[in-house]
């Protein structure tokens, strides 16, 4: 398992959640699923058989031709077919009071990640060394800080400007600002995962999504936004970005059961789909947010190698 990806995925995601009141009161189990193909993965899916293209009058309108071909396979045959074209991780959340845990399954093998919004703390378990790690959300952040330090020293010794790397790094990103979507209903509602959902569109200049969109019966949405909030990470910043967007914009105030979306800007398109397989109301023991006895506890600067 990578944990260092695993981590920042949890946090980004409590941080795309609206901040609402602190109170929550949803006990439960929910299981999410997240299938990424790169850009090869993608040619390989679409061009399968010798497909032979229709010829296009613009680009946008090869857009929708694509857009819509990418969308009509179904994630589980996208996840198990075309020879490992996919990227599959499937993860489990735990929630209970103002304690959250994350379990991932991928191919790098499986973890988790505890959080306790009434402490801010936040444990990173690895059985497969049967190692964890502990830290708050203010030691995260200094240990950031002094890995960007260490970072920038290391590059003047190399000779290297860090201001002039920021600057190339800020130029490159300055095409990459959040895009604002075209939303457009589809005018249909389906079963999709065992969900009443409404279907809607949206497209910006690098990105065509659908997303498939339920009513919070259970409140999860509303726990999770307060558990980030109680748990003092909230993103008072907007994300410059483009990243997100589907489950964000296209099912506000509603539950995302399946976004699907497709980068295509001339460089790195890629192709995500994530899924809520199931989401319960149900007991969870305390014992879910313990750390298993005779496991050790790592420095948080081992975090980063």
């Amino acid at each position: 398992m990578n944990v260092r990806t695993a981590v920042l995925a949890v946090v980004v995601s409590i941080l795309a959640l609206p901040a609402v009141a602190p109170a929550q009161s949803f006990e439960g189990v929910i299981r999410q699923r997240t299938i990424e193909v790169d850009e090869d993965g993608i040619f390989q899916i679409l061009y399968a058989d010798d497909y032979e293209e229709p010829d296009f009058d613009s680009e946008e309108e090869w857009v929708r031709h694509t857009s819509a071909r990418l969308f009509a396979i179904d994630p589980t045959d996208l996840s198990t077919g075309f020879d490992g074209a996919a990227r599959v991780e499937e993860t489990t959340v735990w929630v209970k009071g103002n304690k959250i845990r994350f379990d991932v399954a991928a191919d790098q093998g499986g973890g988790y990640v505890i959080i306790d919004a009434d402490v801010s703390t936040t444990w990173i378990v690895n059985p497969a060394d049967r190692s964890y790690f502990e830290f708050t959300a203010a030691e995260m952040e200094e240990a950031t800080d002094r890995a960007m330090s260490e970072a920038e020293e290391m590059m003047a010794r190399m000779g290297i400007d860090p201001d002039e790397m920021a600057a190339m790094a800020e130029e490159m990103g300055a095409g990459m600002e959040r895009e604002t979507p075209t939303v457009r209903s589809l005018g249909r509602a389906e079963t999709v995962n065992g969900f009443g959902a409404t279907g809607f569109t949206g497209s910006s200049e690098s990105q065509t999504g659908v997303a498939w969109c339920a009513r919070d019966e259970s409140g999860v949405s509303e726990a999770l936004s307060a558990l980030a909030k109680r748990a003092g990470m909230e993103d008072d910043e907007e994300d410059e970005f483009a990243t997100g967007w589907a489950g964000d914009e296209l099912c506000e105030g509603t539950v995302p059961v399946r976004t699907q979306v497709w980068y295509h800007a001339a460089m790195g398109a890629s192709y995500t789909v994530e899924d809520i397989l199931s989401l319960k109301r149900e007991p969870v023991g305390d014992d879910r947010f313990l750390i298993p006895a005779g496991y050790t506890m790592k420095s948080l600067s081992d975090l980063w190698r």
